[in-house]
């Protein structure tokens, strides 16, 4: 009789956050602190998800919102970096 062997295959990926110059840093009202505020399409594509997902990301609170004086909504990168960390599995954080 033949013994089955079990293969397991762990995927990980790396992702690089890119910033586009210049940062803008400022104070999360969540964090309570001074972080670099990332734009909405950097923030999404940090995560590599679409507009509507990182939508629904910041009105769930698991990314924080800041807007702006100018009227625009920036992303905090403390956050992001956060919920990055927390969808990595636990062997390798």
């Amino acid at each position: 009789m033949k013994k089955k062997r079990r293969i397991r295959v762990i995927v990980t990926r790396r992702r690089t956050l890119r910033i586009q110059f210049p940062v803008i840093r400022v104070r999360c009202p969540v964090c309570e602190r001074e972080v670099v505020a990332l734009t909405t399409s950097e923030a999404a594509a940090a995560l590599g998800v679409e507009a509507l997902a990182l939508g629904e990301l910041l009105a769930a609170g698991t990314v924080h919102a800041i807007h702006m004086v100018s009227g625009s909504l920036r992303v905090c990168r403390d956050s992001l970096l956060m919920r990055f960390a927390l969808s990595q599995p636990a062997s390798r954080r």
